[in-house]
């Protein structure tokens, strides 16, 4: 009941702010840069969060989708294409809200703010066509690696799914890592910019409502990144199977996967005034 409360959750919190985003266009006719990372992230979600529920509905009606090969390739793949768009995303909001605090009054990172609105489309397709190549690439060796022996018998497929686990932990590391670590870094950098100029900010501007955006960006990319690292600390976990199937610690780690696309909104909704004053 909890695994499905939770995915249902997740869906309906991420399309409320695809709604929301879709509102404002429909009034102004424009989306904000932010907002279009956040649309793609929200949808993505939702995406996770659908697939959840095709792995609910497998494991109380068996249909059987583990126990085929093919099935089983297809599931992992779009489960690692999602999770490796999520984390480029994240990754995305990371370095926009990185380029609109620091300040930068030449070279690279001061032509992207001066054309963020153009660098943002771009961003994004670049992330969706590097989780589609890299997914591609991580699921190729994972079939190699673990596909290899279609014929196993009945006797087998314990070691089996515990192999598959293993092996699908190895490929999902160097497919999120790289986004995982750029969401660090920028995160680190505009807080450690924001702290610096915060004198300076306040002193060229009328209010201090900008800083407060700023600090609640700042604080809500601290949220998701440590997030992130408890995500793919229980990921890990789970993928080594430290602990025994159906312990009360394995329910915890399932119900910590299955809060991926909730948590993300939420955090995402606490750290955004429009967003936050709408769902009031």
């Amino acid at each position: 009941i909890i695994l499905v409360l939770e995915v249902n959750a997740g869906i309906l919190v991420n399309a409320f702010i695809i709604f929301v985003a879709y509102r404002d266009f429909i009034t102004t006719k424009t989306l904000s840069n932010s907002y279009k990372i956040l649309v793609a992230l929200a949808f993505f979600n939702v995406c996770y969060g659908l697939l959840m529920w095709v792995g609910l509905l497998d494991y109380f009606c068996r249909f059987g989708i583990f126990t085929s090969i093919f099935t089983t390739y297809i599931f992992l793949y779009v489960l690692l294409f999602i999770i490796s768009s999520c984390t480029w995303l994240t990754s995305n909001l990371g370095f926009f809200y990185f380029i609109k605090i620091s300040n930068f009054e030449s070279g690279f990172f001061f032509w992207t703010r001066n054309n963020i609105s153009s660098v943002v489309p771009w961003m994004l397709l670049v992330d969706l066509l590097l989780s589609l190549l890299w997914s591609f690439i991580a699921l190729y060796i994972f079939n190699q690696k673990t596909f290899k022996n279609s014929t196993m018998t009945a006797t087998d497929m314990t070691s089996k799914y515990q192999n598959q686990r293993i092996q699908f932990m190895n490929v999902v590391a160097p497919v999120t890592s790289r986004p995982f670590l750029i969401a660090i870094f920028t995160t680190t950098a505009s807080a450690v910019s924001l702290h610096l100029h915060n004198r300076r900010m306040k002193a060229n501007m009328a209010n201090t409502t900008n800083i407060r955006n700023y600090q609640s960006s700042v604080q809500t990319m601290v949220r998701l990144v440590i997030f992130y690292a408890l995500f793919y600390l229980v990921f890990i976990i789970n993928g080594l199977g430290i602990f025994p199937n159906m312990s009360w610690e394995y329910w915890m780690c399932i119900i910590i996967l299955f809060s991926f696309s909730l948590v993300q909104s939420a955090l995402v909704i606490s750290g955004n005034p429009k967003l936050r004053e709408t769902w009031k």
